[in-house]
């Protein structure tokens, strides 16, 4: 994963597309939504410095800030009286530390909860915020709903793809982040401020695709 977003994990195509089209199509989509009240208006967040950046990243890649690219923060909530017998209700405890592994699905006819979950669709990278060095990070393949100490993270365009989302939210770089900002001694848990402040690295979209196929030869041979 280190590798992977350091762009040394497979070659790069100088053909590909830079990652600096692929955000100028991402910020294009993130007003068009703005402007149809799709989403709100997020707070703008502070310019990169080079102070920030972690490590150098290939020529056609670019670094940028979670929040500006994904709707990190902002996601709808359900109440108990709205669900239907086989929502789908994730928790903490459903997802294996470190492998991020879905170890089991429970429906709200066997878990009925009291209190508002929060509202995930099929394609949204699930976050575990709570003891971020869990690394609990799933893909969602279906609509349901999850708890509140669990984020929602979907890109405000397709080209930037959930699985090459949730491997650089699974990287030691990013998990490094996450634990030294969480507040909280006995619960510590990653603050959306803090979370939007994030730098992602993000590689042309072709090349995403490569990465993620070659990640997940190789977790298949660990």
């Amino acid at each position: 994963l280190e590798l992977a977003v350091r762009g040394k994990l497979v070659e790069q195509d100088p053909n590909d597309e830079p990652a600096s089209v692929l955000l100028e199509r991402v910020s294009a989509e993130k007003s068009r939504l703005i402007k149809d009240k799709s989403i709100k208006q997020p707070k703008p967040l502070p310019k990169l410095n080079d102070e920030e950046v972690p490590f150098e990243l290939p020529t056609l890649w670019e670094w940028c800030r979670l929040g500006e690219i994904t709707n990190y923060g902002f996601s709808d909530k359900i109440e108990p009286s709205k669900a239907h017998t086989n929502l789908w209700v994730l928790e903490l405890e459903d997802v294996e530390k470190e492998t991020s592994k879905l170890l089991r699905k429970v429906r709200f006819q066997d878990r009925n909860f009291k209190s508002s979950k929060t509202i995930f669709k099929a394609g949204d990278v699930i976050y575990g915020k709570l003891r971020p060095y869990l690394d609990k990070v799933i893909i969602a393949d279906e609509d349901g709903v999850c708890t509140t100490e669990m984020i929602p993270v979907r890109a405000y365009a397709s080209s930037i793809k959930s699985s090459y989302l949730r491997l650089t939210m699974k990287s030691p770089n990013f998990k490094r982040y996450a634990t030294e900002s969480t507040h909280g001694m006995n619960l510590p848990r990653m603050g959306t401020d803090k979370a939007r402040l994030a730098l992602v690295p993000i590689a042309p979209e072709l090349e995403q695709h490569r990465i993620v196929a070659k990640v997940d030869e190789l977790m298949a041979l660990c």
